[in-house]
C-alpha cells in the first residue's frame, strides 16, 4: 500500500480532538507527550513492521568501583534528558560527565546499563534520588 500515514498529536487529549483528527485524515491520534513505546506501536500498527531489537550485553560496573554520584548541578542536564525520554542525549552526557573525573566511572557505568535496556524512567527515578 503507498498511502502515506498520517499520525496527529496534541497536548489535548478530548475525544472530539480526536475525532476532528480522524476527520481530517489522520490515521492515528498519540497524546503529548508522547510515549515512545505508543510512538513505536503505531509505527508498527501503521506500517506493518516487526521490530528487532540488538542484543546489547549490559555494562556492570566493576564490583571495587564504588559509585560516586556528582553533584546536583553536574546532574542537571542529565535529568532533563531522562525527563524526556532522551536516550542520545543522556548517553552523551554521561560521556561528559566520565571526562569530569574517573570517580564517576560506576555512576556512568551504571546509567548507561540502564541507557542500553531503553529505561529512561529508571534513570529518572535513579538521578532524582541523588540529584
Amino acid at each position: 500500500d503507498d498511502r502515506t500515514i498520517v499520525v496527529a498529536s496534541s497536548s489535548s487529549v478530548l475525544e472530539r480532538d480526536r475525532h476532528r483528527s480522524q476527520l481530517a485524515g489522520c490515521n492515528d491520534f498519540l497524546p503529548k507527550p508522547v510515549d515512545l513505546e505508543e510512538l513505536l506501536n503505531c509505527i508498527q500498527t501503521h506500517l506493518n513492521v516487526t521490530w528487532v531489537y540488538e542484543t546489547v550485553a549490559p555494562v556492570i560496573p566493576r564490583e571495587e568501583c564504588e559509585i560516586i554520584y556528582p553533584n546536583a548541578g553536574e546532574l542537571k542536564l542529565l535529568i532533563d534528558c531522562a525527563r524526556i525520554g532522551d536516550i542520545d542525549g543522556i548517553e552523551t552526557e554521561v560521556e561528559r560527565i566520565r571526562g569530569l573525573d574517573t570517580q564517576y566511572e560506576g555512576f556512568c557505568d551504571r546509567i548507561l546499563t540502564l541507557s542500553a535496556e531503553f529505561d529512561d524512567r529508571k534513570i529518572f527515578n535513579l538521578l532524582q534520588e541523588h540529584g
